[in-house]
């Protein structure tokens, strides 16, 4: 499972960073440089980030749901995670990083560039052409340091140490609204992500998300499901005994999945630097689409649950970018959202019908429905293509001044 750390435990900004170094094993410095690199290349980024911080449960609240047993011998999956877990219950001291002092100033220094476009209206970029030179060209090449980071981190998470220690978490075979302190609201985010087996994180993001397109009715359909679950009498109860999860690691030491991995995203870095500089002429959207497909097609092969819908969705985002470049396709906004929404719902019933059985089966299914009701919302115009476009607009606008509230967070939590 993942969770927020401690606020002094070295983490900066709520412990996202921190707490997918816990999970997936890979350095917490090239964990927060694909953040900040993500933030430039899609600003959109930051407010999933900021999801991710809501999302994901505290140290304090999981404690008490983590069994830890010693393994005998050989290297065993997530074993990073149970010795953060084990240094982090120790006594901390309550000062203040140096580093987190640093972040405030700059983080506001971030809110003031990003909306001076904003205060001086239209004539910036006329009057300060080099800042839009600037800001243009470091979006663009900041793509190909996030592919490099990307095969970075794939390289250094194959060879990180091992302990043999076992994290043993628990699903169930059935949905049961969560009753322990890791719930939010109702608890029927947990009990997906128990049945599932996908980390409860994740699937919070995805509801919040569809809840905010849908105007509400994904939040209507969560409320009554939760009904439902609690006149059916299917809560969490102290007989209930959770079915321990067999935890494998996909990344082995004689495997080539992680070469072979971190080179395709080389490969994306060349091509895209290639085009930027004009040092070849490349389609790169075809390659993209090849390169992205191939990628889905290793991940897929790794047969563990994150692993699965990640390389489904790489070989759904590969085939769209083949379909665009080839029959020269570019889809309205409303036309993007049904694509993501199609991406989603094609990646969740994969991953069941490959990976899950039964009632698990069942629930991915509802979750994949819930995908489907988002589509036809926006492909009914109930959900508007003037809607997309002005909540666009109003993130682009009101973005930057997440970087503010974020240097506050910083500096309160100092």
């Amino acid at each position: 499972m993942i969770w927020l750390t401690r606020p002094h435990t070295g983490r900066l900004i709520a412990g996202v960073c921190r707490a997918i170094e816990g999970a997936y094993g890979v350095p917490v410095l090239l964990v927060r440089a694909i953040c900040v690199v993500s933030f430039v290349v899609a600003p959109v980024t930051l407010v999933f980030y900021l999801l991710l911080a809501l999302s994901i449960p505290s140290e304090r609240s999981v404690l008490s749901a983590l069994r830890l047993r010693v393994h005998e011998a050989g290297p065993v999956g997530f074993s990073r995670l149970t010795s953060l877990l084990l240094d982090r219950t120790g006594a901390r001291s309550a000062a203040p990083q140096a580093q987190q002092r640093l972040v405030v100033p700059l983080l506001l220094l971030a809110t003031l560039l990003f909306e001076l476009p904003h205060l001086q209206g239209t004539t910036f970029y006329q009057l300060h052409q080099l800042f839009e030179f600037t800001a243009t060209t470091a979006s663009r090449l900041a793509s190909v340091v996030l592919y490099l980071l990307f095969a970075t981190a794939l390289l250094i998470r194959r060879s990180r140490n091992r302990t043999p220690i076992v994290l043993l978490t628990g699903t169930w075979d059935r949905l049961i609204l969560e009753s322990s302190d890791t719930r939010s609201i109702g608890g029927l985010a947990s009990g997906i992500a128990r049945v599932t087996r996908l980390d409860v994180a994740w699937v919070r993001v995805f509801l919040i998300v569809l809840n905010l397109l849908t105007l509400g009715v994904i939040g209507g359909l969560y409320f009554l499901t939760v009904w439902l679950l609690r006149r059916a009498g299917r809560t969490q109860t102290e007989h209930i005994a959770p079915t321990p999860e067999t935890i494998s690691d996909d990344f082995d030491e004689g495997s080539t999945f992680a070469l072979l991995s971190s080179g395709l995203f080389m490969i994306l870095a060349i091509i895209r630097l290639s085009t930027e500089l004009h040092w070849f002429f490349f389609n790169e959207s075809i390659i993209r689409g090849l390169v992205l497909c191939t990628l889905g097609v290793i991940f897929t092969r790794r047969r563990s649950d994150p692993w699965l819908i990640l390389g489904a969705i790489l070989v759904f985002l590969g085939v769209y970018d083949l379909g665009g470049a080839i029959f020269h396709v570019q889809p309205s906004v409303s036309g993007w959202w049904e694509v993501a929404y199609l991406i989603a719902t094609l990646s969740i019933v994969y991953y069941a019908v490959v990976s899950l059985r039964s009632e698990a089966a069942r629930v991915a299914f509802g979750l994949a429905g819930a995908s489907v009701i988002a589509m036809l919302l926006v492909a009914t115009q109930m959900t508007s293509e003037p809607f997309l476009l002005a909540l666009s607009q109003f993130y682009n606008f009101f973005y930057p001044l997440i970087f503010a509230g974020l240097g506050l967070w910083v500096a309160m939590e100092g």
